[in-house]
């Protein structure tokens, strides 16, 4: 069917070889763009944070407690536990700047020293709990960026635009990922600790 409107404005071979040639570039530059878009969010946003509540990496200090709180959502349900103090880099002994200690395991007495992560300029304890909240907002970044990259490539495969079985992916996938996120950060939050 592809031949359909190309066979009216009168077409030749060689032309449509250059067209398809042209469109194959040009999807294949927009796939990569957006593959390195999708994993710049996905790392800015929820990766650096799932790192550190995973556990990943060298402990960067730790925090001395002045005081923790529960948190609220917007709709004033509880949202977990937070708590603000001053961070002491590993290996210094001096007190450094304030900072907030996010997803905290739970309401640290005043004067404890927690170890964390830092990540975008907060301090995260390890938690499987953030992990998995952490990990389903990736999973869903993932699916949606993963849709617009599967159509540029499939576009450029083809040479002309690519199939609407992208719509779906675009549609299920963060659903898909968000359900399927929470066994997989489980697994990596094992392997985490065993090796």
């Amino acid at each position: 069917m592809a031949g359909h409107g190309e066979a009216q404005r009168g077409e030749t071979g060689v032309e449509r070889a250059r067209r398809r040639r042209g469109v194959r570039v040009a999807a294949s530059l927009g796939g990569l763009v957006c593959l390195g878009a999708t994993l710049f969010v996905v790392w800015l946003l929820p990766g650096q944070r799932m790192a550190a509540t995973l556990g990943i990496g060298a402990v960067d200090g730790r925090v001395v407690v002045d005081e923790c709180f529960r948190t609220s959502d917007f709709e004033g349900g509880g949202d977990g536990v937070e708590c603000d103090g001053r961070f002491v880099p590993a290996g210094g002994s001096e007190v450094g700047r304030r900072v907030r200690l996010r997803e905290a395991g739970g309401l640290h007495p005043a004067g404890s020293r927690v170890e964390v992560r830092l990540a975008g300029g907060d301090a995260f304890e390890e938690s499987i709990g953030a992990s998995v909240e952490f990990a389903g907002l990736a999973g869903i970044l993932l699916a949606l960026g993963g849709a617009g990259v599967g159509w540029c490539f499939d576009t450029a495969r083809r040479g002309e635009a690519g199939s609407d079985g992208w719509m779906i992916v675009f549609c299920f996938g963060p659903i898909a990922a968000a359900v399927l996120g929470v066994p997989l950060v489980l697994v990596l939050a094992l392997l985490v600790k065993l090796f």
